[in-house]
């Protein structure tokens, strides 16, 4: 693959143009043309716009070469063979080339001269207001807005030292809270002005948030900072509830959202492995949780929901297909054979005081915790098969 390219572009009046590249053609097209129509005062792009070749200039490549050096040399040779140079030829090229793939080098004189002839030209406000509405004039059409982008991309990643420049000089720049709040109410204006740019912008966005590389580097930026600043993270949950408490529709979209996220085997995956390992490390977290959990669990309006989910679920016809299979299959084992018919059980006090009988263990355990109040797990089976004497209170024992 070469280096990088002389192409050249051709007018009307049999002048033309030399240059090279190292990057694509396209791309050089798309600098050239930008130029032309954001008003640049060089030769070349007076001339595109004077010939009305904006948008439909052709480059034609005529040279390669396998390094910088050649490639300069190059450039030197074709602009003395095109006879190119503005002044002592007849084209638009403005030196003899061979300055590099940067561009053109000013001297320090010169760039003194042409910093000051240019404050001296912009220090007419009308000029200035001129230029600024041609400007956003020129930028209200998304495909020179796009192609600027583009540009721009292309030009910080073939020169990482000019990003990291502009990197510093906007980390600098934004540090500054009244530059933050005027930064925000541009462009706060510009999308309410442009709801296209929103949308498009909007779209731009949820691909690179979603992107995994960008999702767990926010997360792990979150949670750093979070933990280094617990008032701003109670400061944001507080936010939060404040907007979900005034905002029923976000709350429920939100909640709809997190649902189905929940609910991706995995996060699910994810999520269970987390927790293992958090209570693994943290006994009396876990210890403090299950407490919690017992407590919840044995509140009359959670135990009445999770009673009407779960015959929900067990009336749904594919969980009865799968439950009459797997009761099949399990009367088939040995187990299975022997366990027979539910054994009825009758249900004492601690004191032998005789309560009521039952078939099954979760019917005795609802009861009695509705009638007496109990609010732990009784171990029913547990009595039953002598491994203790006692549940709550309550002894159980088969009928003979």
């Amino acid at each position: 693959m070469a280096y990088g390219y002389i192409y050249k572009i051709s007018f009307p009046n049999g002048k033309c143009y030399i240059g090279l590249t190292t990057r694509t053609i396209k791309e050089r097209w798309d600098e050239h043309n930008y130029n032309a129509k954001a008003g640049d005062t060089k030769c070349l792009y007076k001339s595109l716009r004077k010939y009305n070749m904006v948008d439909t200039f052709q480059m034609i490549v005529i040279d390669t070469a396998e390094t910088e050096k050649e490639l300069c040399e190059k450039e030197i040779a074709h602009i003395e063979i095109h006879n190119s140079h503005y002044k002592r030829g007849y084209g638009y090229n403005m030196t003899d080339g061979g300055e590099g793939v940067i561009g053109y080098r000013h001297t320090e004189e010169t760039k003194r001269i042409m910093s000051e002839k240019s404050t001296v030209y912009y220090s007419d406000t009308s000029i200035r207001i001129a230029k600024s509405i041609e400007v956003k004039k020129y930028f209200e059409n998304q495909e020179n807005r796009l192609r600027l982008i583009k540009q721009l991309k292309s030009y910080y990643i073939n020169h990482p030292e000019a990003k990291k420049k502009m990197s510093i000089r906007m980390t600098e720049y934004f540090s500054n809270l009244e530059n933050r709040l005027n930064q925000s109410i541009r462009r706060k204006e510009f999308y309410k002005n442009n709801p296209e740019a929103r949308q498009l912008v909007s779209i731009q966005m949820k691909e690179f948030m979603n992107r995994p590389d960008v999702k767990e580097a926010n997360s792990k930026r979150r949670k750093e900072f979070y933990k280094n600043n617990p008032e701003a993270a109670k400061e944001h949950s507080e936010r939060m509830k404040e907007i979900h408490k005034n905002n029923p529709e976000i709350s429920k979209e939100h909640s709809e959202f997190m649902k189905e996220f929940m609910n991706r085997p995995d996060v699910k995956e994810a999520n269970s492995k987390r927790r293992k390992e958090f209570y693994k490390n943290n006994p009396e977290a876990a210890k403090e949780h299950s407490e919690f959990m017992k407590e919840f669990m044995n509140r009359p309006d959670v135990k009445e929901a999770n009673s009407k989910r779960m015959k929900e679920f067990m009336n749904r016809p594919d969980v009865k297909e799968a439950h009459s299979k797997r009761m099949k299959e399990r009367g088939q084992t040995f187990e299975g054979k022997i366990r027979g018919p539910p054994k009825p059980f009758d249900v004492f006090e601690k004191n032998g005081t005789y309560i009521k009988s039952f078939n099954y263990q979760f019917e005795a355990r609802e009861y009695l915790q509705t009638n007496y109040e109990i609010k732990i797990h009784i171990k029913i089976g547990e009595v039953l098969r002598g491994t203790r004497k006692s549940s709550a209170g309550f002894t159980f024992k088969y009928k003979e």
